[in-house]
């Protein structure tokens, strides 16, 4: 199990670029989550076809998408 945090803004809050208020980030976070994939990857056998996401509030929403 991992539990990546989004990215922090100006006030030390933390979010997940998924559009509406935080469309002016310049943070990529599907990158990112394919980078966190990529890199599990790597260091052990994982089955592409069983994984999820879950969050709350913002991080739900960005599991949603």
């Amino acid at each position: 199990m991992i539990y990546p945090q989004g990215a922090t803004t100006a006030t030390l809050s933390s979010h997940w670029n998924v559009g509406g208020w935080t469309s002016k980030s310049t943070i990529n976070d599907l990158d990112f989550v394919d980078t966190v994939i990529g890199l599990i990857k790597d260091k052990v056998q994982i089955d592409e076809t069983r994984i999820y996401s879950s969050g709350m509030s913002n991080g739900g929403y960005m599991g949603y998408h």
